[in-house]
């Protein structure tokens, strides 16, 4: 009876340890990629994409600078330590970028719904929008 105790103890500890495990973050997702590592950083508009984008980078100390760029383009636009990258959405709000992939912003009229996915082999922010795999219309 005390062996069981021992290992039901033991296997609720662990337990314990992989959850706590989860919740910190890893130090990939510490970095935050959505924030400026380089000097610049690069949207990939796909020829598909229905309309055109208008991405955004916020500096910490509040400028906003954008570009709209059309499909099957892509430009470039200046990023400082600590800025954040988004994409202006078809109701004029600022959706910011996450780590991996954004999907389902509406990007622009007649359902233009986009994805927005860093590319995970560059060291300097490279983003590529794409058509939404979702299924959603959010500009109507």
């Amino acid at each position: 009876m005390i062996r069981n105790f021992h290992i039901r103890f033991a296997m609720i500890l662990m337990a314990f340890f992989v959850m706590a495990a989860m919740m910190v973050p890893s130090e990939a997702a510490a970095q935050d990629d959505r924030d400026c590592i380089c000097d610049v950083v690069t949207f990939n508009v796909d020829i598909n994409v229905r309309c055109k984008v208008t991405v955004c980078v916020l500096s910490p100390d509040g400028p906003r600078n954008c570009t709209t760029i059309a499909p099957g383009t892509r430009a470039k636009l200046r990023c400082f330590p600590g800025s954040t990258i988004y994409i202006l959405d078809c109701r004029n709000e600022l959706v910011p970028l996450y780590p991996e992939c954004t999907r389902g912003i509406g990007a622009g009229p007649n359902c233009c719904t986009v994805d927005a996915c860093f590319s995970p082999d560059s060291k300097c922010p490279v983003i590529n929008i794409t058509p939404s795999i979702l299924d959603v219309c959010p500009c109507l």
